[in-house]
């Protein structure tokens, strides 16, 4: 760590065996991996950290507006009406992210190995016992978090899943050098990747009763 701030993510699956998908079952259509980038005009009346919905193939997205806009020459300034700014969406944002094991009114059709993601954000901090520096802290974290999630959604749909169930988040900080400027926050998610379908759509199970007669000796 120097002076300056630095970011870094990565995801990836870990080794281990899987549970096969159910046999009989026609599994939902896969997902596509692929992630676009749209631009958007802010609309009148809205403004920096407001959400909007948009249409795209069919379906309603919410969009939260950036807080800045980035000039021409390379400056910032607050984002208003009229402005332009891009976002990524793509398929990823259908997959369900839950820490629950199982979602209610559907079962697990196949599961595959474990996903993790890791984002850290390290940087150099000069004052010392500053309240204002812990609540930077607490913002860096949020979107720490998002952001591994989003990796973790995206590594979900490359391996042709809907959901990632039993997630589980650590975040982790340290401070080093002199009087611990440096500083950086680590963020690590984990969870598992699964194909998951209503029970309503499950085919029903037939089952055929034999009775054998009592016989009497």
């Amino acid at each position: 760590m120097g002076l300056s701030a630095s970011r870094f993510a990565t995801g990836g699956t870990l080794r281990g065996a899987y549970a096969p998908p159910l046999p009989g079952v026609a599994q939902p259509t896969k997902l596509d991996p692929e992630i676009k980038k749209y631009r958007l005009t802010v609309p009148q009346g809205k403004g920096a950290g407001d959400r909007m919905i948009v249409s795209i193939k069919g379906r309603e997205v919410s969009v939260r507006i950036p807080d800045n806009f980035v000039t021409d020459g390379g400056g910032s300034r607050p984002i208003k009406p009229g402005d332009k700014f891009t976002f990524e969406w793509g398929d990823r944002d259908r997959v369900i992210a839950s820490t629950l094991p199982t979602l209610p009114g559907s079962t697990v059709v196949e599961a595959k190995p474990i996903l993790f993601a890791n984002v850290s954000h390290a940087f150099f901090h000069a004052r010392h016992n500053d309240q204002v520096e812990q609540t930077k802290m607490s913002k860096i974290v949020q979107g720490l978090m998002q952001e591994a999630q989003s990796i973790l959604l995206q590594k979900t749909v490359e391996e042709g899943c809907n959901a990632v169930l039993s997630i589980n988040c650590n975040v982790s900080t340290d401070s080093s050098g002199d009087n611990g400027n440096s500083k950086i926050v680590i963020v690590t998610m984990i969870g598992t990747p699964c194909v998951v379908m209503p029970l309503s759509q499950l085919p029903a199970v037939q089952a055929e009763v034999t009775v054998v007669p009592e016989m009497l000796y």
